[in-house]
Order: C-alpha cells, then structure tokens, then sequence
C-alpha cells in the first residue's frame, strides 16, 4: 500500500511540474478569464473561475496541442 500512496504521488508531481513548466512557456494573454474577488482574508470563491477554465477547455477541444519540454 506504501509503495502504490508513493508511486502515485510520483506521477501527481511530474504532472504538475509538467503543467507549471507549460504555463511558464505559455502565452499570459492567451485567454481572457475572470479575477476572483477577494473581499475579506479567507473569504472567496473560485467558481466563476473554475466555470470560465471549463468553458475554455471546451472551446479548445479538437485543437490539436503539442507540448515540448527540451
């Protein structure tokens, strides 16, 4: 059990450097989304951005994306 928690936390991180490795390559102005609004320290919601991502996903899918790491 020990071995299968650390092999997935293996892939769950080479998945995020994967992923800030892409947004450190991509293009900041790419899309347009929403800014959550912060209105105490600990207070805020994420879903219209989670929504915004959603629906430009599905705007993208069937384009073809290619990724290089070198």
């Amino acid at each position: 059990m020990i071995k299968l928690l650390k092999s997935s936390v293996c892939h769950i991180l080479v998945s995020l450097a994967a992923i800030a490795k892409a947004a450190e390559l991509g293009d900041p102005h790419a899309f347009h989304l929403p800014i959550a609004k912060l209105s105490g320290e600990y207070d805020f919601s994420f879903s219209g951005l989670k929504t915004a991502v959603l629906r430009a996903v599905q705007r993208e899918v069937g384009k073809d994306f290619h990724f290089s790491f070198s």
